[in-house]
């Protein structure tokens, strides 16, 4: 909860316990954040490349809706650790049929953050 990893308050422990010393220990790598990036290629047929970083474990869903508001492909619907992910879609939908061309929609939900980003599919 102080910033510092599990692995440099034992390392600084170890280092005390063997007689030495050493100067407070600070945060040893860069926060994590919560965000949605956009799909690369957009527009694209057949696939794209959904990336995103969650900073804390916890509950994920990425989705993919429709113009209408309907739920077209669930890519991710778990648990997962915090960092940096990508997913792939290859345009189609949860019963393994092709979408047909035009926009979508995909969000990212997790532990308070939710993002909405738009990607076109071209055929």
């Amino acid at each position: 909860l102080d910033g510092i990893s599990d692995r440099a308050k034992f390392l600084r422990d170890t280092i005390a316990f063997l007689g030495g010393s050493i100067g407070p220990v600070t945060d040893a790598g860069p926060l994590l954040t919560n965000s949605l990036s956009q799909n690369y290629p957009n527009p694209f047929n057949p696939q794209t490349t959904i990336a995103f970083s969650i900073k804390e474990r916890g509950p994920v869903s990425l989705k993919v809706y429709n113009v209408k508001g309907e739920l077209v492909k669930t890519l991710i619907n778990e648990n997962r650790n915090a960092g940096a992910d990508v997913q792939q879609w290859n345009g189609d939908n949860d019963a393994g049929q092709p979408v047909s061309s035009g926009v979508y929609f995909y969000k990212l939900v997790t532990n308070n953050f939710s993002q909405t980003k738009k990607m076109v599919l071209l055929k």
